[in-house]
């Protein structure tokens, strides 16, 4: 679907679903390349699979979009605010759910409730992963001493664990959603992992 914007600008968001996906995935690239490489700043690298994780959630509200399934103005925030972007795979896991060509999100049609209102459910989770964020690069006083991303965190190999983990899961879930997104109904996603960490969705669709 092709969506007229101010200035009779012309966007295609199925392009930008594609665009943000595969940035996620040389942000991802490039995260691990520097974790692996002993000159490398670890933390950087976990800095940019933090990104990449975002930018997957900017690709599934840019499908929604394309889909018709909300507008643009209502989730432009998602291209300035890092937030909004941070909850929309754990509320995808909670409460999708598509019948017939209409998306329900938090119990409400899609555009009912605002990012704002979705980003109140999760203040702990988005509050962790912005500062996260932002400690992978900066150095910082820290009570007596200073936070030094190179030195200061200590556990890099779980972090890394974890957030390759949360971005294999966000895109799996895009790609049922691909897949799916003309049935009529479809939701109770379910992520199930293996012992090795191969990521797999279940869902109900009709």
């Amino acid at each position: 679907m092709v969506h007229f914007q101010p200035f009779f600008m012309v966007i295609n968001f199925f392009s930008g679903m594609v665009y943000c996906r595969k940035n996620s995935e040389r942000l991802s690239a490039s995260g691990r390349i520097i974790i692996n490489d002993s000159n490398g700043t670890d933390p950087y690298g976990l800095f940019l699979l933090n990104i990449a994780f975002e930018e997957m959630g900017k690709a599934i509200f840019c499908y929604f979009i394309h889909k018709g399934w909300v507008e643009f103005n209502f989730v432009k925030s998602i291209f300035t605010k890092h937030e909004h972007k941070i909850f929309i795979l754990d509320e995808i896991i909670k409460s999708f759910s598509l019948e017939n060509g209409v998306l329900f999100l938090g119990g409400k049609k899609m555009g009912e409730k605002t990012l704002d209102e979705f980003k109140k459910n999760y203040p702990s989770e988005t509050k962790a992963f912005r500062e996260d964020t932002m400690n992978y690069l900066y150095v910082k006083p820290d009570g007596d001493n200073w936070h030094v991303p190179a030195q200061s965190i200590k556990d890099l190999k779980e972090r890394e664990e974890k957030i390759t983990q949360r971005i294999s899961e966000i895109h799996a879930v895009l790609e049922v959603i691909l897949l799916n997104s003309d049935k009529s109904t479809l939701n109770n996603f379910k992520i199930v992992s293996s012992k090795k960490g191969v990521v797999s969705v279940q869902f109900d669709v009709i």
